[in-house]
């Protein structure tokens, strides 16, 4: 433990000098076992006395929390989208339809966009967004407004949480 001054230390019951079970050695240790040592608790700097009781459920609760992180599952499709202007007229507004395949399990999910340009002129003068209205589990619109003359394209990442199953 490196930020603890002092190591834990394992607290075992004082075993009565009237305490004299009798018995093989193995029988005379599992005894000392049932009676002393499952009643020991363990001193830790900071925390105090920690039973084994409260390890156990520390160790139940993190085997729980575990699964259950386990059990989520996540629906996640990433698309490359490339824009191509038309004419030569600047600025433009482009609308470019995203399909979804497969489909999502609904339009409860997140979409990520990454606009890649290799016109930094370009790029710094570009926007992009989701067009209102349009997102469905198969897709999307996507308005890109662009100031000047380059094939825009997007990183798009559509994910949904579709599945916690309870422990």
């Amino acid at each position: 433990m490196d930020n603890v001054a002092t190591s834990p230390q394992l607290l075992i019951p004082v075993i009565p000098d009237t305490d004299c079970y009798s018995g093989t050695f193995v029988q005379r240790l599992n005894y000392y076992f049932a009676n002393y040592l499952a009643n020991s608790t363990i001193g830790i700097a900071g925390l105090g006395l920690v039973t084994p009781e409260q390890i156990e459920s520390l160790q139940n609760s993190i085997t729980s929390l575990q699964n259950t992180v386990n059990a989520i599952s996540v629906a996640t499709i990433n698309q490359l989208v490339t824009f191509t202007p038309s004419g030569s007229t600047y600025p433009q507004t482009l609308v470019q339809p995203v399909v979804l395949s497969p489909a999502m399990p609904d339009s409860n999910y997140s979409i990520d966009i990454e606009l890649i340009c290799s016109n930094t002129s370009v790029a710094g003068n570009s926007t992009c967004y989701l067009e209102y209205g349009t997102k469905t589990p198969t897709g999307f619109s996507l308005i890109l407004f662009t100031a000047g003359v380059s094939i825009l394209t997007a990183n798009v990442t559509a994910r949904e949480v579709v599945n916690i199953t309870a422990n």
